[in-house]
Formats: structure tokens, sequence, C-alpha cells
């Protein structure tokens, strides 16, 4: 049974060997097909100008509290994120916040993760929205990309609203400003999931760019009029979530 083993290893290896080679040889030839006629440009702190600074200078930013598709790919794959958003969903399903079959509105969802998680429970229907430039490329089209100013699309014939509205990122506040009155009327049945920081703290104006003119970082619940009041006793049942970060909104 052991016969001629010792010669099937070797050829074996021999065989792996020489396809292995054969493949970085292959990827040596790519590379090098890619940079040839390549001429680097010649810069140097002496010569060159703003125009060479903007083309090498990364920006995590595409406009202030808006993340370019690089930054949010980098921060998407090294997860750089302090809290798990899945705890947050969790709770919010587990305390009956979100009850079935509940139709979510997620403004600033950035790559989506949290609106992906709740839409394969099967327990609500999540839908995602951000300003990111090319966001629905990335993915696939599950979240869909809003320019400044423009409201999200109804669901049925344009005259379904939604249950709830997601609000945890830096962004959101600006999307919620773009639906005006309209947040507590035609997008929203029951209430808001919000992060308390947005309405706290002013946000710290970041290196790589300022608060612009038209940029209200905070969200002002008080513009709403009653339409919408703090549910203490909801908030109190999702406090487990990172310190205490979040709150509830209702109508």
């Amino acid at each position: 049974m052991m016969q001629n083993t010792p010669e099937m290893y070797r050829g074996a290896s021999s065989q792996w060997l020489l396809e292995a080679a054969q493949v970085f040889r292959g990827d040596l030839d790519t590379t090098e097909s890619i940079f040839t006629g390549w001429n680097p440009p010649n810069l140097t702190i002496e010569n060159r100008t703003e125009d060479d600074l903007q083309l090498t200078h990364y920006n995590k930013w595409q406009r202030p509290k808006v993340l370019t598709i690089v930054e949010l790919l980098r921060r998407t794959t090294f997860s750089e994120v302090r809290w798990d958003p899945k705890t947050l969903t969790r709770g919010l399903m587990r305390q009956e916040i979100f009850a079935r079959n509940d139709i979510i509105l997620e403004l600033g969802a950035t790559s989506g993760e949290i609106s992906r998680w709740l839409n394969e429970t099967g327990w609500v229907q999540s839908h995602a929205y951000d300003y990111s430039d090319d966001i629905e490329l990335i993915t696939f089209s599950a979240v869909r990309h809003l320019d400044r100013g423009q409201k999200p699309a109804l669901l049925g014939d344009g005259d379904v609203g939604f249950d709830w509205i997601l609000c945890i990122s830096e962004q959101c506040p600006n999307m919620l400003g773009d639906l005006g009155e309209e947040v507590g009327t035609l997008y929203t049945q029951k209430g808001i999931v919000l992060d308390k920081t947005l309405l706290e703290v002013p946000a710290a104006k970041d290196s790589e760019g300022s608060k612009d003119s038209d940029g209200d970082w905070l969200v002002d619940m008080t513009k709403y009029g009653a339409k919408f009041k703090l549910d203490e006793d909801a908030t109190r049942r999702i406090e487990h979530v990172d310190g205490g970060k979040f709150q509830v909104w209702v109508k």
C-alpha cells in the first residue's frame, strides 16, 4: 500500500512548485507591463504646486461629515468601530421597540452593515441611505445615494412611509434636516432612534475640513414641536448599549 509513496509525494511537490513559480512569474510580468512607460512625477518640496498637493494629499472627508469611498472602505475593512452595531439592533428587537414587520429608514448608513443585518433577521425591513458618492457601487445598491437636499423615496406608490428612523451617524442630522416637517408626518409613523451625542455635543472640527456654512451637525428635536417626545422607558431598556449612548423618541 505504501509502495512508491515517497516518489508520489516528490512528484506532487515538484508539480506544485512549478505551478507556483509560473503564477509568480505571471504576476511579475503583469506588474512589469503596468509600470513600463510610467513616468513618475518629479515632485519636490521646492517645485510642487497647490494642484500637486491636492492630488497627493489623502482626505478622508468628501465634505464635512461625509466620508470618501476610500476612507469608508478602509474603516469597514479594519472594523474601526468601538461598539458592535448588532448590540443596538438586537436590543431594539428584543425589547420590542422594533416590532415585527416594522419598516426602518437608516440615514447616514455608510456601508449599510446595520440595515443588511436587520434585513437578514427577517424581523423588520430596513432601507439605507447615505450622502457618499459611489456608495451604491461598493454596496451593490444595498445603500442608496442621496444628494444634499434630496429626500428618500417613499415606498409603494409613493404613499407608504416608514415606522422608524435610525439616526446614529454624523451625517444624519443634515439628512433629517432635508426631510423638514415631513419627518413627523410622511417619514416616520412611530419615532426616531437617535445617538444622543448628536443632540448634546457640537461636532468638533476636523483637521481635514471645517464645518461648512450649511452644515448644522446637531439634531434640534424642538423644531418638530409636539410631534416627538423622549420615551424614557424605551431609552432605559437599551441603556446597556455603549454606555447608554442612544435615545428613543416617539410620536
